[in-house]
């Protein structure tokens, strides 16, 4: 019996043209791996007084990229498919949305991120493997930057985690369709 190791490698990505803070809890080769998908959908630092994002990298499906922000003094909901593969090369945009949140949407949102713990240290779940997703959620706010890097989270293992990304999938309208969120 044959067995093959698929190994990602992205390439190298300079310093100065991050998508992360320089002190985010991200290794360089995910940090290369994630930045290549958010530059494939024009997104960089996660910046503003009060941001959050969630990214979405299924091994063979399209990358799914939620930013929420302040503009303005009002809150938006941005939303981002690309039409690659989030274990594999991004593709380029298929899908933008973008949209102004009601009140009721971001203070559902607010208490939803606090359920999950997006304040808190990340978790030490060392789980991987080679077919899955990666989720990733950014906070900001004031000043403070946290980031959590789950493998293929549920409703068992991380369930407000699970909660809160789907609620912003949910909010920019690009949930994927049924069985592709995993």
């Amino acid at each position: 019996m044959c067995v093959a190791l698929l190994v990602l490698v992205p390439g190298p990505l300079p310093a100065a043209e991050s998508c992360f803070p320089p002190d985010a809890p991200v290794d360089p080769f995910h940090r290369s791996w994630y930045c290549k998908h958010l530059a494939a959908g024009g997104l960089g630092l996660l910046a503003g007084d009060l941001a959050f994002r969630f990214i979405h990298l299924p091994t063979f499906d399209p990358p799914r990229v939620v930013t929420v922000t302040v503009e303005s003094g009002t809150p938006v909901v941005v939303g981002i498919v690309l039409g690659g593969a989030g274990g594999y090369e991004p593709g380029q945009p298929k899908q933008r949305t973008r949209r102004v949140l009601k009140a009721d949407e971001i203070r559902l949102l607010m208490q939803r991120l606090e359920n999950a713990g997006v304040w808190e240290p990340p978790d030490t779940d060392v789980r991987t493997g080679v077919d899955g997703s990666r989720w990733i959620l950014e906070a900001r706010k004031n000043g403070r930057y946290q980031l959590h890097d789950v493998w293929s989270p549920d409703a068992r293992t991380f369930p407000q985690f699970v909660k809160v990304a789907t609620y912003m999938l949910e909010l920019a309208g690009i949930t994927p369709e049924e069985g592709k969120l995993y």
